[in-house]
């Protein structure tokens, strides 16, 4: 079993699958990258960032976009691949 404070290295596969996810959720409510980063809080370059997966994304930002688009938690993991 490894120690809790091992360093995990990011899952690409799954930074990608959320970062595909934001993008296709921000284009069906028909909103920019600019409209979400001032709905959710979050500078729209980092936001870019989030939905290219080239940052690995907290579950508080992950908390802040999901408030940003007006979903639930349910709804974001919803046919979530």
């Amino acid at each position: 079993m490894a120690k809790a404070d091992t360093f995990h290295k990011p899952n690409k596969k799954l930074l990608k699958a959320i970062g595909e996810r934001i993008r296709l959720l921000r284009k069906q409510a028909n909103f920019t990258i600019e409209e979400l980063s001032d709905r959710s809080k979050i500078n729209p370059k980092y936001l870019q960032r989030c939905e290219t997966a080239k940052v690995n994304i907290s579950i508080s930002v992950l908390h802040h976009i999901i408030k940003g688009l007006d979903i639930s938690l349910k709804q974001f993991f919803e046919d979530f691949q």
